[in-house]
């Protein structure tokens, strides 16, 4: 019990020097960074046959805008 406070002191102080040992180090980081290579463009890559686009979209209805009204289809079948 004679030497508590002494004790206590060196663990304070070493605590408080970790503190601003690692702030130090925490603020003094920089990371290594390394140079990306340049990527390599692919040339066009062909899945499939090539069609229009007004074979691949086919619209399922219409809407019609006439000044502040809207009408269009409700069905596919509908002209």
């Amino acid at each position: 019990m004679k030497y508590l406070e002494h004790v206590k002191s060196v663990a304070l102080f070493i605590l408080i020097f970790l503190s601003l040992a690692l702030t130090f180090t925490i603020w003094t980081f920089t990371p290594k960074l390394e140079e990306l290579e340049t990527p390599t463009q692919v040339d066009d890559v062909s899945i499939g046959d090539k069609r229009s686009a007004e074979e691949v979209v086919r619209p399922v209805k219409v809407l019609y805008h006439h000044e502040n009204e809207v009408t269009g289809t409700f069905s596919q079948t509908e002209n």
